[in-house]
């Protein structure tokens, strides 16, 4: 089955918005930072090139309750 969509879109341009708007991060299976962007790097007091590789640990509040997230990409 094949859905249409009347979303004209690009969805480039959509992760672009995104990128600008939101602070972002990625993380490998491992909970190693693959990839930030600016607008994260300066909500936690780093600079980019100190987040690639660091463990999400590093930015988790100590008292603070693992909560699981939810991947907005549609990947489960």
């Amino acid at each position: 089955m094949v859905l249409q969509t009347t979303q004209v879109l690009n969805e480039k341009a959509i992760l672009a918005a995104l990128e600008k708007s939101f602070a972002m991060i990625e993380f490998n299976i491992h909970g190693e930072v693959l990839w930030a962007n600016e607008n994260f790097a300066q909500a936690m007091g780093y600079r980019l090139p100190e987040l690639v590789g660091a463990h999400h640990r590093h930015f988790a509040l100590l008292n603070s309750p693992i909560v699981p997230l939810t991947c907005l990409c549609g990947i489960t």
